[in-house]
């Protein structure tokens, strides 16, 4: 087994999408032959469904999902893109793979998902609602910025539709990080939407904060937790680490030595260990997920559960609909043009919108269990693959006190957590591993972005050190 590598510098972040996909290695040579599966009936019942809002008033520097800029838009093109995605649903609800599906969790992500009207909402559901059986107990989640998450009547009219989870990106309270990370949202409009979030009623309330920022100090993430827990009181807290994708904008600043407090290995240890303790201190000691935070002794399941399947062998299947978004069914994975242009004109020639995708192995679908587990922090002895390796591997973690045996499960142990993301790269499949070098390689040979092989806030090749 490979070991940890415990430089600070390296440490690995966490997995949330696996086995990946690269445009460049995964073109679908015949679509007719990769979606063949779509005209089979299957046993599993569970679906997930996430859709793809791409529409953003700006662009946060960090960020690298795939979005573009609203203003480019009229409402009535708008309009046009929320009706490809109702035809999107029914061209895969049409099909015999659907027949027996029920659909448990709904996510809306972005892009901003809260930027589009009600009215444009209300063409979604319907289209959702006639497309698919909705089981009792669905939930369905949705992002979006303050800015547009202050508003009574969207509100109002997302919670009348069904909407009872919303979350947003808060990040941080620093008025100057806030800046140079181009969020556009002013620190007043955070409480205000909180407040109108918590008077319309919606079951829960999450917020994601980032932490080993450029020029972010401990003080600083000690106000933007102590904010969060004593004004904003979130039902959901949710934390990620920075991530330098290569050539950005962002990255090239730090590397060319822009900021005084670079983001760092050591920093971000440090600060991950701070906010596990500080949360549990003040409430929120239900640890659901490795980076999410809870107050509730039953928290409802989120988007990433689903999509990561509750930790369990049998591969969950989500279902992607839109510009930019993922499908996980029957093996298949795969992903939707980057573009709201082509995504519309593919669908209005009644072809699927798809990029790229691939058809993972055997050997990946195991692997992809225990990929996930570090991010559930725990996993059942029944849910380990059955092969040999993963055994020997869980053991020999045991002793050296990543893990903790239990006689159901193995659960990460506290050096575990700090460590779970160089965990679950030690589970990634050979070709897994060969794969995402290459993927690597060419985004950088085509100046992409490696997130989804894009231009998402890349620097230009003429990129000049700003004075601070």
């Amino acid at each position: 087994m490979q070991t940890i590598n415990t430089n600070m510098d390296e440490r690995a972040n966490l997995t949330w999408f696996y086995p990946r996909i690269c445009i460049y290695q995964d073109k679908i040579d015949n679509q007719e032959d990769y979606f063949r599966f779509l005209e089979i009936e299957t046993e599993s019942r569970e679906l997930s469904i996430y859709i793809h809002i791409p529409f953003c008033d700006s662009f946060c520097s960090y960020c690298a999902c795939f979005k573009e800029l609203s203003a480019l838009y009229k409402e009535d093109e708008k309009m046009a893109y929320v009706k490809a995605l109702v035809k999107e649903m029914q061209m895969y609800s049409n099909k015999t793979f659907f027949r027996n599906k029920e659909i448990n969790y709904i996510q809306f992500g972005g892009g901003t998902p809260s930027c589009l009207s009600v009215d444009m909402y209300k063409v979604i559901f319907e289209g959702l609602h006639s497309c698919f059986t909705l089981s009792e107990s669905c939930h369905i989640s949705l992002e979006g910025n303050v800015m547009t998450l202050k508003d009574m009547f969207k509100l109002k009219g997302l919670k009348g539709l069904g909407v009872d989870r919303l979350s947003f990106g808060l990040q941080t309270f620093n008025e100057r990080i806030r800046k140079e990370l181009n969020i556009k949202a002013k620190v007043s409009e955070i409480f205000e939407a909180t407040e109108n979030i918590r008077e319309v009623g919606f079951e829960s309330l999450a917020v994601d904060l980032m932490y080993n920022l450029p020029d972010e100090n401990l003080d600083i993430l000690k106000y933007d937790l102590e904010m969060i827990v004593g004004k904003i009181k979130p039902d959901y807290i949710q934390t990620y680490r920075f991530n330098q994708f290569h050539n950005t904008v962002l990255q090239k600043k730090i590397s060319n030595g822009y900021f005084s407090n670079p983001p760092s290995g050591k920093k971000e240890f440090d600060m991950f260990a701070y906010i596990l303790e500080f949360l549990k201190l003040n409430g929120y000691d239900n640890h659901v997920l490795i980076n999410l935070f809870s107050n509730k002794k039953s928290p409802i399941p989120t988007g990433l559960e689903y999509t990561m399947g509750n930790n369990k062998k049998s591969a969950s299947m989500t279902l992607g609909i839109g510009a930019g978004a993922s499908s996980f069914l029957n093996k298949r994975n795969y992903k939707s043009v980057c573009s709201v242009k082509k995504y519309i004109e593919l669908i209005s020639n009644d072809m699927f919108p798809v990029e790229a995708g691939n058809i993972a192995s055997e050997e990946v679908l195991a692997s992809r269990t225990m990929v996930y587990f570090p991010n559930f922090m725990q996993i059942r002895k029944t849910e380990i693959p059955n092969d040999d390796k993963y055994t020997t591997m869980l053991n020999e973690l045991v002793q050296k006190k990543y893990i903790i045996e239990h006689n159901d499960r193995y659960e990460l142990s506290r050096l575990g957590i700090m460590w779970a993301g160089d965990i679950s790269k030690l589970f990634f499949a050979d070709e897994e591993i060969e794969k995402n070098k290459k993927s690597v390689y060419y985004s950088i040979k085509n100046n992409t972005n490696p997130f989804n092989q894009d231009k998402m806030n890349m620097a230009n090749k003429n990129y000049i050190k700003k004075e601070k």
